[in-house]
């Protein structure tokens, strides 16, 4: 990469993309001021956990979308209805083309865990599987 040649600190180099349109290009269906808020809080804490749990050696994009209609879920012995939230993570080189980043399985459902148990709104955590292509990275 020409920003390591430049010595250009890794931490500005692994930095994520963000898409110009902001997060309303991760929320599937209507949008609507409470899904750009819940989504904001979603992507913080996601990104959190990445970092956390030192995930981002196996990642060169990732982020989470919401999708607009609700699932049925059980919190509190009762059921509710809430979103279910897509993790996307891919592994490229030149992000024309990417893979499915292969994050261990047992992080992936800790993660799931507590994103259901620390956003009332959600009630599904969803591994996308697709490649770059035939799904779109940002």
């Amino acid at each position: 990469m020409i920003g390591a040649r430049l010595n250009i600190p890794s931490f500005l180099l692994a930095k994520q993309t963000f898409p110009s349109s902001g997060l309303a290009t991760r929320v599937i269906g209507e949008i609507t001021q409470e899904k750009i808020k819940l989504l904001c809080k979603i992507h913080q804490f996601l990104e959190g956990e990445i970092k956390r749990r030192r995930l981002d050696q196996y990642v060169s994009q990732y982020f989470p979308a919401l999708l607009s209609d609700k699932t049925v879920g059980i919190k509190g012995y009762k059921r509710v209805y809430g979103y279910a939230i897509v993790i996307r993570a891919v592994k490229t080189q030149d992000f024309m083309s990417a893979t499915v980043a292969k994050l261990p399985f047992l992080e992936l459902i800790e993660v799931s865990n507590l994103i259901v148990s620390q956003f009332s709104e959600i009630t599904r955590v969803l591994y996308d599987l697709t490649t770059k292509p035939a799904a779109n990275i940002e």
